[in-house]
Formats: structure tokens, sequence, C-alpha cells
């Protein structure tokens, strides 16, 4: 395992509202999931939610 990390600020839902944000979030995520990235934290408390993402270097 690797001792260094690359880190990534994403955006959820992209000015969408309800049902969309959700989808578009879940598509967002997965993309990410599968280029290596990890979400290790989700800001909830702003609007959209913030996705924040790592993955080794």
């Amino acid at each position: 395992m690797s001792d260094k990390w690359e880190y990534k600020i994403v955006e959820g839902g992209q000015g969408m509202t309800g049902d969309g944000i959700r989808k578009k979030s879940e598509t967002i995520l997965n993309n990410w999931g599968l280029q290596g990235w990890e979400c290790y934290h989700v800001k909830t408390d702003a609007y959209p939610s913030v996705f924040y993402l790592k993955r080794p270097k």
C-alpha cells in the first residue's frame, strides 16, 4: 500500500435538486470509483454536497 495519496474534491449534483442530485451524485461517485478513487468523506452541510476523494499515488 502506498504511503502517499492523491486527493480530489468533487461537488455532487451540479445544481440539480431532489432525486436528480442523488442520481447524479451516484453516477459521479461510481465513475470516480472506476478510476480508483475512494470517497473518504462527504460534506452534507453545504449545498450541493461535497465529496472528498483519495487514491494511492
